[in-house]
């Protein structure tokens, strides 16, 4: 018998659209991470630093490099996101545009976004790690 092995069925990271609890076609494409994949985000924004107490090289993390670098990865796109929505996660002004439209995805959009909703943030930190959002093969 031909046993697979694990490390050949591991997907290094799958994307899915899962709607937003609360906000009716606003969905959003999150990619999950595997621990490999997250080491290589951490590892790109580490900096090896001298610590002048104990003169040892110690690796300083740039914190808002990894956070650009994590949001990059792991959202992947979004949809259905109008305007009217925004007021649920930050306060916003937006004049006399029409509530129904749509905030476009960018990485910008998105930066900007989990930087400033922790509502929006912590969802989607908790859906990455539900794993039976990725496993449920749905794609779309």
């Amino acid at each position: 018998k031909n046993m697979k092995s694990l490390s050949a069925m591991m997907v290094p990271s799958a994307a899915a659209w899962i709607e937003y609890p609360g906000c009716p076609g606003f969905e959003v494409q999150l990619a999950h991470l595997t621990k490999d994949e997250l080491m290589k985000i951490r590892d790109k924004s580490t900096t090896p630093k001298m610590n002048r107490k104990t003169r040892q090289m110690e690796d300083e993390v740039d914190s808002d490099l990894f956070q650009s670098l994590y949001i990059e990865a792991v959202i992947k796109n979004w949809r259905g996101l109008k305007l009217k929505y925004l007021n649920k996660f930050v306060v916003t002004n937006i004049g006399d545009v029409d509530p129904e439209e749509e905030l476009e995805f960018s990485i910008e959009n998105a930066e900007t976004f989990m930087k400033n909703a922790v509502s929006f943030d912590s969802w989607v930190s908790d859906a990455i790690e539900d794993l039976e959002n990725f496993t449920t093969s749905s794609s779309g």
